[in-house]
């Protein structure tokens, strides 16, 4: 026999889950403990099978009527017991794990399970394994004192004792006949008023990109909070007068702030939901989890804190009731099938130790690490005699073991400050201390190398008496051996010396692509004096700007560049005129002098010149020369000009190799014209930015042994047609760190990271403080190491603002300005630039993070993210594509992979990215994109009256485009939940009964007028439907509860 009943809120949707994932096994509560020896598997079978006789929830099966959701309770439904044969304790977790991912069969039952396993010493394993629709935390804690007591011959169950109790099925009639009060009404707007405007997602720093769709995939990792800490959280709950949880619940909401660099986020709360005595013995699914928000600045106390957090989650306890599912209703945030909505991480405590004896003998727990993750993160603690137990549950497909493992290093550090501390304000809390901070620092530092204390000239001259007749450097069919290349820059440092350009100087090099280029490089670093490349294709402002700001007395000039310097100051040198023969020429240069002086663009428009001693030229040559493994046999491409710094590893790693040097024209740079130039010169290393790279066919080089990429980010289309058989590089490192810093081989399935810190390199990740973060955790990435620069040429502000000390001591570091992260096996991925970090309306932006996952389409090759501001400021994003169908359905497909607030509001194609000589993007020559209406699946209907005309005005400034048709859905026109509340504030003035769940409610401008016409009612969650209470009052007569 059975009976139908309604079901609850929360178990209708959990129906609602396993109809999406049928067969899931997330929603399973286990307890798993192993017994002294002695215990009778026929006497714990029958108190397990009185246990379900004493409890409908445990006899209930669910179905469905006409899409209602409804529970049978049945007279009987024997549990499942197996028993298994004996094993050794080392075999048990996976046969426990396997027994336990089994799925339940909602429909038939039953919904509960028990594995016994007899262990090789007589001792038992008893798993206990109950469906979450039919319990929850609270009843397993009364299931198994229950099944103790049973077990020993005790019935205490109310039914048995002849008592009339009430059931779940009870409670789940009353609460459906709440939904519809004023009391529920009132909760129901707490939440909405406690949520308004609150951040929809948790932006942590995951591992791998967000799938399409989320599954339960997960893993936990568990670590203890030692008792020393516990006591410190105790002794300060006890003086701030609130309970331990509060104190543990500010912590992670700490943490979780620091992880994600935000201020302002939503955390899920299971509560008891039991705040009646009647209900304090009732097996069933009562738990609702509910949305705690915190605000947490910097500036803030801990102990403020947590008396805020006390005070939020006190003034939450009377809306507890209010179902999850109609919070989120009222709430009405987008829904993603990526993320769980309203928040996507958990906090829980637990005081109860569980489970201490059964029949009179002491078991010990056994938890078995089920493969799945409800929510992104999660963290639970236990407390227990040893102190409390902690346990990360965490999504596989977002978050790796080591990772997390990493992070709960640093939630115990952080929460060992805070609690020792609490007055302090919580930004001077650390993440890392002692030997973990000691770990992290090894894991981003390179290989230590012992590198000549010598100029880097001399390098060369070593190749020219190893390799006399190897062909040094090669243009346009002509060459040079590396005896004749030394003989002539003898000459040319000769000439400099005559002149007193020797050590201290700084010499100018005008000089187009050349031979002559290159004697001119190595002339003036024999003569001991620094090199200042001067680029033929700037401006003359810009060369005079360099010229006169470096203190270039001389500048080298051919007949060709003469002329572009003639409002210099400086002398001009012809570069030919050389003295006689000179067998070797050596002015003095030491290691620790300028080697050259290379301008980069200023963030003020000025631009600032890097010293670059020999001591990092020669660190660069033979530190980190043996990565690339460059021989004497190899043709190197010279592509960069000399006054980007990537022709400073050209020219030495090749020439430290013994290698040859092939140099091309500067109309050789992209396309055809390269490719044909790589054929010819017989190139077999390519050093080239994506842009590059971009415009040749990888399959037509099979010349090209070597790929280096470097400049610029190299898009994720770029790895597999240029790794596949050959080696393909991605070097990172900006030119205050002479050349690189980092490379990564890439292979053709590979995420192009920048990779792992070169020899004798540090790399740091810090916050704001200067301080190592978790790997997994976004900072500002800093270098250190041999291949730091002397610093900016007479800027000694500025040098002292980028070049800083080391936290550790270690020498000085670079601040890069570069938003990154190390993961847990020392690779750096990049994330933007602190320059390229923007807020908008309320959200952190990394553009670079946008345009990594614009890029990732495979109809675009390049993509440039920024900020327009028109009447609103806007998203947009400009892509290099041969599709002209891309910009019109770029939105959908990024909506399918980043958070709302990354969607850019619109998308323009151009035919190529502008670039600066340097080859960098040039943002300041991107083109304004026209406000334009985007192109929609459904047409444009204009509108026809006053008050859709009013409406649309609003959506059009709003959104910044420039018409709006009355069926046009808000956020296909490029809006989020953030524009929508800027719709709400200027609709408001207007129609004051406008509630911003009603343009949730009413995306369109046509639904949204028709509902202001009929004056909007407000919405609330559903609390009428037809719960079959008359069958449970027919069935159980004068049981009731009110």
């Amino acid at each position: 026999m059975s009976d139908l009943f309604p079901v609850s809120s929360a178990q209708e949707r959990l129906l609602l889950a396993d109809r999406v994932d049928p067969g899931g096994t997330q929603y399973s509560i286990v307890d798993c403990v192993i017994t002294d020896a002695g215990v009778d598997p026929d006497r714990l079978t029958e108190a397990l099978r009185q246990l379900v006789r004493a409890h409908e929830s445990l006899r209930t099966t669910f179905t469905w009527d006409n899409a209602v959701a409804l529970q049978r309770v049945h007279s009987w439904l024997a549990p499942s017991i197996t028993r298994h044969s004996p094993v050794s304790e080392s075999e048990l977790d996976v046969i426990v794990l396997d027994y336990l991912s089994q799925p339940f069969d909602l429909a038939q039952g039953p919904l509960v399970r028990c594995l016994l396993v007899p262990l090789n010493d007589g001792r038992w394993a008893i798993a206990l394994a109950v469906h979450h629709i039919v319990a929850d935390g609270w009843s397993m804690r009364l299931l198994l004192d229950e099944l103790s007591r049973r077990y020993l011959g005790a019935a205490t169950s109310s039914s048995e004792q002849g008592v009339q109790r009430l059931e779940y099925a009870d409670y789940a009639v009353w609460q459906q006949a709440q939904l519809g009060t004023h009391q529920y009404r009132l909760s129901l707007a707490y939440w909405t008023r406690r949520l308004e405007d609150a951040p929809e997602h948790l932006a942590l720093p995951w591992d791998r990109p967000r799938p399409a769709v989320q599954t339960s995939d997960g893993n936990t990792l568990r670590f203890r909070i030692d008792a020393d800490t516990t006591n410190q959280v105790a002794e300060l709950a006890r003086r701030l007068r609130v309970t331990p949880f509060v104190v543990y619940l500010a912590a992670y909401q700490v943490f979780l702030a620091r992880l994600a660099g935000q201020d302002d986020l939503v955390i899920g709360l299971p509560v008891a939901n039991r705040d009646r005595p009647e209900l304090s013995e009732v097996v069933g699914f009562f738990v609702n989890t509910v949305p705690i928000r915190a605000r947490i600045p910097a500036e803030l106390t801990f102990a403020d804190l947590v008396a805020a957090v006390d005070e939020s989650v006190r003034s939450s306890e009377p809306h507890h009731g209010v179902p999850l599912e109609d919070i989120v209703a009222a709430v009405a945030p987008r829904r993603d099938p990526r993320y769980n909505p309203l928040f996507q991480v958990l906090f829980s405590w637990n005081e109860d130790p569980g489970l201490r004896e059964l029949g009179g003998r002491p078991v010990s727990p056994r938890r078995p690490a089920l493969p799945i993750a409800k929510f992104d993160l999660s963290l639970a603690l236990a407390a227990d005699n040893e102190g409390v137990l902690a346990t990360f549950e965490f999504r596989t497909q977002l978050l790796s073991t080591p990772t997390v493992s990493w992070w709960s290093k640093a939630f115990l550090t952080l929460l060992g400050d805070l609690v020792a501390a609490p007055q302090q304000r919580i930004g001077v809390a650390r993440l890392l201390a002692g030997a973990s901070e000691r770990e992290v620092v090894a894991l981003g530092t390179g290989p230590v190398i012992e590198v000549p204390d010598v100029a880097v000239h001399r390098l060369f001259e070593q190749s020219a008496r190893r390799f006399p007749e190897q062909t040094a450097v090669w243009h346009q069919r002509a060459s040079l051996t590396y005896r004749d290349l030394d003989e002539r820059a003898n000459q040319l440092a000769a000439t400099l010396l005559a002149r007193g350009l020797g050590p201290g100087a700084w010499v100018g090099i005008c000089v187009e692509r050349s031979i002559d280029m290159c004697v001119a490089a190595l002339g003036v670093l024999k003569a001991g004096a620094a090199y200042v490349p001067l680029d033929p294709s700037y401006p003359s402002a810009r060369l005079e700007f360099m010229s006169t700001d470096s203190g270039c007395t001389h500048v080298l000039v051919s007949e060709q560049t003469a002329a572009r310097l003639t409002a210099s100051p400086a002398q001009l040198l012809p570069v030919t005129d050389l003295t006689r023969t000179v067998r070797d020429c050596h002015g003095g240069a030491e290691a620790d002098d300028p080697a050259y002086l290379i301008y980069t663009s200023g963030s003020t428009g000025t631009p600032k010149g890097v010293v670059v001693t020999h001591r990092s030229v020669t660190n660069l040559a033979i530190g980190q020369g043996p990565v690339f493994g460059l021989t004497a046999t190899d043709r190197v491409l010279q592509f960069a000009s000399l006054s980007f710094d990537v022709s400073v590893a050209e020219m030495w790693l090749t020439w430290a190799a013994g290698a040859t040097l092939v140099l091309l024209d500067e109309h050789q740079r992209l396309g055809a014209s390269l490719a044909e130039h790589l054929r010819t010169a017989e190139a077999s290393v390519l050093i080239a930015p994506p842009t590059a790279l971009s415009s040749l066919d990888p399959a037509a080089h099979p010349e090209l042994r070597l790929v280096i990429t470097t400049g610029e980010p190299c898009p994720p289309s770029l790895v597999q047609p240029w790794a596949s058989g050959r080696r393909f590089v991605n070097a990172y490192g900006p030119t205050e760190t002479t050349v690189w810093a980092s490379t990564m081989d890439l292979t053709p399935d590979d995420r192009p990271l920048i990779g792992r810190a070169l020899p004798n390199t540090r790399i740091h990740v810090l916050d704001s403080r200067l301080r190592s973060v978790p790997p997994g955790v976004s900072g500002e990435v800093f270098i250190g190491g041999t291949g730091v620069a002397r610093g900016y040429h007479d800027r000694p502000v500025l040098t002292a603002e980028r070049f800083v000390d080391s936290p550790d001591g270690a020498g000085r570091l670079y601040r890069t300005g570069d938003i990154g992260k190390l993961l847990a096996d020392g690779t750096i991925q990049l994330a933007g630039r602190c320059d390229d970090q923007v807020k908008l309306h309320g959200f952190r932006i990394e553009l670079g993070e946008i345009e990594h996952v614009v890029a990732m389409h495979p109809a675009v090759r390049r993509a440039v993210a920024c900020v327009e501001y028109a009447s609103e400021p806007r998203l947009v994003v400009h892509i290099v594509t041969d599709n002209a169908e891309v910009p019109s359905k770029l939105r959908d497909w990024l909506t399918d992979r980043v958070p709302a607030h990354l969607v850019p509001s619109a998308i323009a194609s151009l035919p190529e990215v502008p670039l600066t000589p340097a080859g960098k993007i040039d943002r300041s020559a991107l083109p304004e994109i026209a406000p334009e209406r985007p192109a929609l699946g459904t047409g444009y209907v204009a509108p026809s009256t006053q008050l859709e005309e009013q409406l649309a005005a609003i959506w059009s400034s709003v959104l910044s485009v420039d018409r709006v048709g009355v069926y046009d859905n808000f956020f296909d026109l490029g809006g989020n939940s953030l524009l929508l509340l800027r719709v709400h504030e200027k609709t408001v003035a207007l129609h004051p009964e406008l509630r911003i769940t009603d343009l949730f409610q009413h995306p369109t401008v046509a639904a949204l007028a028709r509902g202001l016409t009929d004056t909007i009612r407000p919405v609330t969650a559903d609390a009428g439907r037809d719960r079959r209470a008359a069958a449970l009052n027919r069935r159980r007569g004068a049981r009731s509860w009110t």
